[in-house]
C-alpha cells in the first residue's frame, strides 16, 4: 500500500501522487496566489533541500524572509521579493548567495558549451540582449 501524508490543515490523509492536488483544491487560500509552491511539498515531506541531512551554508542557502532553500539565492530574491543583492545584505548581513563550489560549476558550464568565461561574452546572447534594452 502507497504511503499516506497527513494533511497540515485538515484531518484526511493522501498519497503523495495525490497529495498536492489536495490541498491545491480544498486549501488553496492557504498560499499565495492560490496555488501550492513545489518547494512546501519538500519542506513538509522533508525531502530534496529540506533533509534533515543537510547543512545550511554547505548543502544549501535559505531566503531569510519566506524559508525557500536552494544552492543559489539570487533569482529568488529578485523574482519573489525584488530585492536586489545589496537589499538583502542590508536586512540579512553577512548573508550568503550560494553554495560553495556552485559558481565554480557554472563557470565550467558556460565555458564547456561556449568556450568564453562568461556567458555575455557569447555574441548571441550579447545580441539577444541588446534588443531587449
Amino acid at each position: 500500500m502507497l504511503e499516506q501524508i497527513p494533511c497540515p490543515y485538515c484531518d484526511s490523509s493522501h498519497t503523495s501522487y495525490h497529495f498536492k492536488r489536495h490541498l491545491n483544491t480544498q486549501h488553496a487560500a492557504e498560499f499565495v496566489g492560490g496555488v501550492v509552491p513545489d518547494h512546501f511539498l519538500d519542506a513538509y515531506l522533508k525531502r530534496g533541500l529540506y533533509s534533515d541531512a543537510l547543512q545550511r551554508g554547505v548543502d544549501f542557502v535559505e531566503c531569510g524572509d519566506c524559508g525557500f532553500r536552494a544552492k543559489r539565492m539570487l533569482d529568488h530574491l529578485k523574482k519573489v521579493h525584488r530585492y536586489t543583492a545589496e537589499t538583502y545584505l542590508a536586512k540579512y548581513p553577512g548573508s550568503c548567495f550560494t553554495i560553495p563550489g556552485v559558481l565554480e560549476k557554472r563557470v565550467a558550464t558556460v565555458q564547456a558549451h561556449s568556450a568564453v568565461y562568461c556567458v555575455l561574452d557569447v555574441p548571441e546572447m550579447k545580441q539577444k540582449i541588446t534588443q531587449f534594452l
